[in-house]
């Protein structure tokens, strides 16, 4: 492994730890569901703002309209699903427990 990653890899655990913790606070105020959609919505948002930078608008609905059903049942069983159960989850356990 080179030597650049490892800034890499030290912003990954940061970004992922750091989204356990934010839960955990989140937790207090918002029902987990709420909280997972809010989170969701925002990364999708992100993800398509990106896309439409990279490949310009007609071209991102095209390939998002080719994703179909099972683009969003994937994204349901990979994403809402987990999340909103990591951040149920957190409302019993410690923020770094659910992180590992």
């Amino acid at each position: 492994m080179s030597r650049s990653y490892v800034v890499y890899i030290g912003l990954l655990a940061a970004f992922w730890g750091a989204s356990y913790m934010f839960i955990k606070v989140a937790g207090r105020e918002f029902e987990p569901a709420a909280m997972m959609m809010v989170r969701l919505l925002i990364a999708s948002s992100l993800i398509v703002l990106v896309l439409v930078l990279q490949r310009g608008w007609r071209s991102t609905a095209v390939e998002m309209r080719a994703l179909g059903w099972e683009g969003f049942a994937l994204g349901i069983a990979n994403g809402a699903i987990p999340f909103t159960l990591i951040a149920w989850g957190e409302r019993h356990i410690d923020s770094g427990v659910a992180a590992i």
